[in-house]
């Protein structure tokens, strides 16, 4: 009971930091330019739309690539061996202190998530509706031009909407942006151990931005999708609706939880021959 309530304490005051509150002013004035449009297209209709926005903003190119440096960002503070990180680490040990960190890193993505969902809602106030179906509005929006009139910033493919069912489709692009941003969290912490902080940064952007270079190459290059891992929560893509050369759900949450396991074996490998490093964190 002590230990659990100890990885919370540090998870929270982790969590609950600068970076957070950043995080949450750039997704929600983000989120926010996106949906305007749809809340003066609700007023219009005199219709509320249902809190199933994810799925298609994951589809946006732009939208993605914001998403992931928020989350390098936020990541960006991951305590690593640096003169604060000291006293745990010599109280519980090298392991021990970098396992905490793992699961700090993964507590933090699903608060990002949550964080994530829960803004989509907030900005559709108070044109929302809870229901268990699409909803006339995006129907509408898929089926015809409505978008475009009203100037809203997201595209909603029939595809999506046809071929899953609301709950189905938030389920899963929820899921694998957990996923994911856990994956872009343990990336830098793994990398940071081997090359240092600004290396792991720098990783950490180049990561979100080839999403932007398979938006531009897709045509061009196959198999490109394979290189773009922030544009795996992409439904469109996962169907191959988007390139013929694509990975699938199974294949990306095989991949994610390899990718995961190796990381974390590197770390295991790094943690007990790096040096303390004494500097003050930024």
């Amino acid at each position: 009971m002590n230990r659990c309530k100890y990885i919370w304490h540090g998870f929270v005051n982790y969590f609950l930091r600068t970076p957070l509150l950043c995080f949450v002013v750039i997704q929600f004035t983000v989120i926010f330019y996106y949906l305007e449009g749809l809340r003066h297209f609700c007023k219009a209709a005199g219709q509320a739309a249902t809190p199933y926005a994810l799925p298609f903003m994951a589809g946006d190119y732009y939208f993605v690539v914001i998403y992931g440096l928020c989350c390098v960002y936020f990541f960006s503070g991951v305590p690593f061996l640096q003169s604060g990180q000291l006293y745990p680490l010599m109280r519980m040990g090298r392991k021990r202190w970098m396992m905490d960190k793992l699961l700090r890193i993964w507590l933090s993505a699903t608060g990002l998530v949550c964080l994530e969902v829960l803004m989509l809602a907030l900005v559709l106030m108070p044109w929302i509706e809870w229901s268990a179906k699409w909803g006339k509005i995006w129907y509408s929006l898929a089926l015809t031009d409505a978008g475009y009139q009203y100037g809203v910033n997201v595209t909603v493919p029939y595809e999506i909407v046809n071929d899953y069912q609301p709950l189905q489709a938030m389920a899963y692009t929820s899921c694998l942006m957990l996923l994911l941003t856990a994956l872009l969290g343990m990336l830098m912490f793994a990398w940071s151990l081997y090359f240092g902080r600004s290396s792991a940064i720098f990783v950490g952007c180049s990561v979100c931005v080839m999403t932007l270079v398979f938006a531009n190459l897709s045509d061009m290059v196959r198999g490109i999708a394979f290189a773009a891992p922030m544009e795996w929560m992409n439904l469109m893509l996962l169907d191959g609706r988007i390139c013929s050369i694509h990975p699938d759900l199974r294949w990306v949450v095989r991949g994610i939880l390899v990718c995961g396991l190796i990381l974390v074996s590197l770390c295991i490998c790094r943690i007990d021959h790096i040096d303390i490093s004494l500097e003050k964190e930024e």
